[in-house]
């Protein structure tokens, strides 16, 4: 993960487009058309990142080439023979940036197009291929199964000229124009399996003396791994030394330990490009020097999940409760047993019960989220949130056997209710615990959630849209949750407009939220009443007043020790009189 964050910086900030991946499917975790646009920002990147491996998918990161990442283009191989043919016919081009595939061990040459040449894939699939425009291609740190995406050579990228793009993309045209399709002819050259693993393993090693991957096995091996992809990257020492002391500040780690781990690693890192001989003593002192400039900076923001996102998704727990009733009821289920750190395990119904039971939900509630749609009505489900269920094994020999049913991930819930899937969507959370000794009670759950939302956003609400959102229909439900909780400020907001003797002939009496105000009374907006008030006022203002949505917001600590030192000074002066 360290590594992963590391590398998520370090291809940003050099302008290239990063779109997160699944490394054993190497299918996109996400929707990628905004990335072929332009660039995925850092701290989007490292949120989804952290949401994403929190639920435990393999995560890796693939690059989007062509326009979003400056032209960029890769040279693919699926055999070790075309690879050395490459390097043969053209071997100016091979200084570039090299990654090594974590399967096969192929070299992926990456290059800059020129201004106006084609983007286009080039080439046939199982041979040579030269990928372009609407296609990404996985890069360090991406690790599987097999192994790992390494850097054979950080040098930079290669900006081809005009002539070179042309001669690769005929060499390339060439190739693929060669490659016999028939799988028969395939076969006669390579007719058993173990002339392919001597292909496999000789092409192993002809690319992985390049570069020997280090296991994170600890924080500091995670370190010198991250300063190594870094240094691919920004394909520059000092910077990538200072972009990993910065990391390792802000996960904690001392200034000593981080010196420990880089200085040696830095010290015996060659320059890239042309720089002027020095000591091992000089490098370590430069080194040291910029791990101390690191550290001397004020700690960052770790990027790292709240609370709150560990619950329901804002966007599924509002649809849930404005559902029908097993919908209100799976949302505090559900995030309950989020609470409790249960998503995706299997829970017997006896400790789901149990669990919920001591969090203030009652059996009945928590049964209804079992039933199956089809055995309940359209008022009572209308959501399609299941929980899968199998028969645990006979351990006693009496009695019905006991079901386990397992628990929904969020995004299995999200799927299941067609939210997208979104970072905005899996990160976007309110705590949903209520105060007491039974915080998922219908009544403490509803107010906390009200709580939440006006702390998150303060702003005008009407009561009726306050009500909604937590799935109340009355909004003198809310309204009594607002009037308790001494934390939440309510501020009226109205619209006032003098009258006189024009404007009171021609007002709107049906218009509700409306009155008549004069002289701090108030009275009905009826065109009468105003003319009457007119007369009798003598000069006197007459305000036709229009009720506007309430602002709320939550007081601060230090508002709200003010307010219970005034209380506590009022009863005191009360009583001593």
């Amino acid at each position: 993960m360290l590594a992963l964050e590391a590398a998520i910086s370090a291809y940003v900030a050099s302008g290239l487009s990063i779109v997160l991946v699944n490394t054993a499917t190497k299918q996109p975790l996400a929707k990628w058309k905004a990335a072929q646009q332009q660039p995925t920002p850092a701290a989007v990147l490292l949120k989804m990142c952290a949401a994403l491996h929190n639920q435990g998918l393999p995560v890796g990161l693939a690059l989007v080439l062509g326009i979003p990442s400056g032209r960029r283009v890769t040279l693919e191989f699926d055999s070790s023979e075309a690879a050395h043919e490459f390097e043969r016919t053209f071997p100016h081009l091979t200084n570039t940036y090299t990654v090594l595939s974590a399967n096969k061990r192929l070299p992926h040459f990456h290059f800059i197009a020129p201004p106006g040449g084609s983007l286009k894939f080039a080439g046939a699939a199982g041979a040579v291929e030269l990928r372009g425009a609407g296609q990404y291609v996985l890069i360090p740190p991406s690790r599987n199964e097999r192994g790992a995406y390494t850097a054979a050579n950080p040098a930079v990228t290669r900006r081809l000229s005009e002539t070179e793009y042309t001669a690769l993309r005929l060499w390339v045209a060439s190739k693929a124009a060669a490659q016999t399709p028939p799988a028969a002819a395939v076969e006669r050259v390579t007719p058993n399996r173990r002339d392919r693993r001597a292909r496999a393993s000789s092409t192993k090693a002809d690319y992985s003396r390049h570069y020997a991957p280090v296991a994170p096995s600890s924080s500091e091996a995670a370190l010198v791994e991250a300063f190594e992809h870094t240094l691919a990257a920004v394909h520059s020492r000092n910077e990538a030394l200072f972009r990993c002391s910065l990391l390792a500040r802000d996960k904690g780690m001392t200034k000593q330990r981080a010196a420990a781990a880089l200085i040696p690693t830095f010290t015996r890192t060659p320059a890239i490009g042309t720089h002027a001989p020095e000591s091992d003593a000089a490098r370590e002192h430069e080194a040291a020097r910029t791990i101390e400039s690191a550290y001397r900076r004020p700690a960052g923001k770790r990027q790292t999940l709240s609370k709150a996102n560990e619950g329901l998704p804002t966007a599924a727990r509002e649809k849930l409760l404005n559902s029908a009733a097993k919908g209100r009821a799976l949302a505090r289920v559900l995030d309950c047993v989020y609470a409790a750190g249960a998503a995706g395990k299997w829970l017997s119904e006896r400790a789901i019960v149990e669990l919920c039971k001591a969090q203030g939900i009652g059996r009945n509630t928590v049964l209804q989220c079992f039933t199956p749609p089809s055995e309940l009505s359209e008022k009572t489900c209308s959501v399609s949130v299941r929980f899968e269920d199998r028969i645990q094994e006979r351990q006693q020999q009496r009695g019905r056997r006991p079901v386990q049913r397992r628990i929904p991930s969020r995004i299995e819930v999200c799927r299941a209710l067609g939210i997208p899937v979104t970072v905005s969507t899996l990160t976007d959370g309110l705590p949903a615990a209520g105060v007491g000794k039974k915080p998922f009670s219908a009544r403490a759950y509803r107010a906390r959630l009200t709580h939440a939302l006006i702390e998150r956003r303060p702003a005008q609400y009407t009561q009726n849209w306050l009500a909604a959102r937590v799935g109340v229909r009355r909004r003198q439900t809310v309204a009594r949750y607002i009037a308790e909780n001494v934390e939440i400020q309510v501020a009226r907001r109205t619209i006032e407009r003098r009258l006189n003797w024009t404007s009171a002939r021609t007002f709107n009496e049906g218009e509700q939220g409306t009155y008549l105000e004069c002289e701090g009374k108030r009275y009905p907006p009826r065109i009468g009443i105003a003319l009457k008030l007119l007369k009798l006022a003598k000069g006197r203002p007459v305000w036709l007043v229009r009720i506007q949505a309430s602002h709320y917001r939550v007081r601060t600590l230090e508002e709200r020790e003010s307010a219970a030192l005034n209380r506590l000074l009022q009863v005191a002066y009360g009583s001593g009189t």
